[in-house]
């Protein structure tokens, strides 16, 4: 008969159940751990350094940013997995402000074009 007190408090991470990628630096607690109203969270032990976290994933990113225990290589490698893709590019900034003053003026030239057109024509 196995008591409970005889299961292992972490556990790997199962893949695929809402856990993100930075999860694959951690494990996690057997149990969820209630962490504010109508809320639980797992908390996550670093397979580093052993510093235990409540699993939240920007708390994860943090730490794997300043873990001191991680080789870089592997650092590097994780932050990369986790990256999060940028929304706007500078080129994509810049071109919000040009577009439209360029669509306005192409249509502005071809407006004063067909004005002059007709005005040589009568």
């Amino acid at each position: 008969m196995t008591l409970e007190n005889d299961l292992p408090q972490w556990v790997k991470v199962p893949n695929g159940k809402g856990f993100g990628p930075v999860w694959n630096a951690f494990q996690m607690s057997r149990e969820p751990e209630k962490s504010g109203v109508n809320r639980t969270r797992h908390r996550a032990k670093c397979n580093h350094c052993g510093i235990e976290i409540l699993g939240k994933s920007e708390r994860l990113e943090r730490h794997l940013q300043n873990c001191n225990e991680i080789p870089a290589d592997l650092k590097s490698l994780f932050l990369k997995k986790i990256k999060k893709p940028e929304t706007e590019t500078a080129l994509d900034f810049l071109n919000s402000f040009l577009i439209v003053p360029l669509s306005f003026l192409k249509f502005f030239c071809s407006v004063v074009l067909l004005i002059c057109l007709d005005d040589a024509t009568s």
